[in-house]
């Protein structure tokens, strides 16, 4: 377990690993006491955690005079020569430098000097939102990453569907070659059974059912009240019959 230290602004103990340690008055503070983001404090090296100082040294080791380190200086105007012919000669007169102008040079650097001053006294807020955009910079990569694996997970999960649907076509494609080969069977058959062999094969089938019924007529005509000569011509018939069926 660490040590536990007091925080110079809050005067609460807490842990020295949990405190910032300021480089040159030795004082411990606490991450929220001072602003500064603890993630941001954990990202940095060894080397610059050990340069850390307070807001109070900052301002102690900064120097007292204010002169300003940058003057901006302004470009003079371009004015192009104009020389045409048969035209008068335009001389150019030097542009003299006005008192205001000077101002303004002076109000420039004033305004440059204070911006910096400002942003030199404000360090608390330049490290606040520097931690705040590196935290939105780590969750943002960590989304990124998180995208990533779904976008792969997605890739595949599409990569099998289409395996599927692949073998679903091609079971289609058999169950359709199979249809059309039974259709054509089917057509076959139909034409089969109404070709003319099956009429001539009703025809004999009659014809065969129809024998008994002239048998019993011709029976019948073979009484004994008929005459010779009739029951010798039926006789002839019959036998002519017969020579034909075996002929």
């Amino acid at each position: 377990m660490s040590p536990m230290v007091t925080c110079e602004i809050c005067k609460q103990k807490i842990e020295s690993k949990k405190a910032l340690l300021c480089s040159r008055c030795k004082k411990y503070f606490e991450f929220d006491c001072t602003g500064y983001s603890e993630k941001l404090y954990l990202l940095k090296d060894i080397d610059s955690r050990k340069k850390w100082m307070c807001k109070i040294c900052k301002e102690n080791s900064k120097p007292s005079h204010t002169e300003p380190s940058f003057v901006t200086t302004r470009k003079k105007p371009f004015t192009p020569e104009i020389a045409k012919k048969n035209s008068p000669v335009v001389t150019q007169t030097p542009i003299q430098s006005t008192p205001k102008n000077t101002s303004c040079h002076s109000e420039d650097s004033h305004v440059l000097t204070l911006h910096n001053i400002s942003l030199d006294n404000s360090p608390s807020m330049s490290d606040q939102l520097l931690s705040r955009s590196m935290y939105c910079t780590v969750t943002d990569a960590i989304d990124v990453q998180e995208l990533k694996e779904t976008i792969n997970g997605l890739q595949l999960e599409l990569a099998s569907t289409q395996k599927e649907l692949e073998n679903y076509i091609l079971e289609n494609n058999a169950l359709r070659d199979q249809n059309s080969k039974l259709l054509k069977e089917n057509n076959v058959l139909k034409t089969l059974c109404q070709s003319p062999i099956q009429d001539n094969s009703i025809i004999k089938s009659t014809k065969k059912k129809s024998k008994p019924y002239t048998q019993l007529t011709k029976v019948s005509l073979l009484s004994p009240s008929s005459s010779p000569t009739q029951r010798q011509s039926l006789i002839t018939d019959d036998q002519l019959n017969l020579q034909r069926q075996i002929t």
